[in-house]
């Protein structure tokens, strides 16, 4: 490693534009730093599937297609990491989003977060934004949001 002040760049992926503009930013700094490059998507377990007008659907099913569609975003993520010459760690983890980026970041002792300032799911933006927002208000490094 250098003595760059981001020796490990941690980005938060969901397969969204934003997302993948942080991702390629990272992917950036980087290559110039020589950091470690981490990928993390974080499954988030709906309170009330009913409630989100997908009609009854089982839980379980629900997380599922969740997990699934992390694993793609994370082997997407991953491939554009490789095409820019680095070799990406990926997490995949599940809980409230926000907490659990700010819990890896701090086990990790990561120096930077990069995250996206708006996803693509149909999550009211309040939501996406609170998440981006308790992370630059909570995380142990810096923040880098990426419109």
């Amino acid at each position: 490693m250098t003595n760059s002040v981001f020796s490990k760049i941690l980005v938060c992926v969901e397969d969204s534009l934003c997302s993948n503009k942080a991702l390629l930013r990272s992917c950036e700094l980087a290559k110039k730093s020589n950091s470690k490059l981490s990928l993390i998507y974080v499954v988030d377990k709906p309170p009330l599937v009913k409630g989100l007008g997908l009609g009854l659907i089982d839980r379980g099913e629900f997380v599922k297609m969740f997990k699934d569609y992390g694993k793609n975003a994370l082997k997407k993520a991953s491939k554009i990491a490789e095409k820019n010459g680095l070799k990406a760690e990926t997490v995949m983890k599940e809980g409230n989003i926000a907490n659990e980026i700010i819990k890896f970041a701090k086990k990790e002792k990561i120096d930077l977060i990069a995250i996206g300032s708006r996803g693509l799911s149909r999550i009211p933006r309040f939501v996406l934004g609170s998440i981006s927002d308790k992370i630059a208000n909570y995380a142990p490094c810096a923040v880098l949001i990426v419109k």
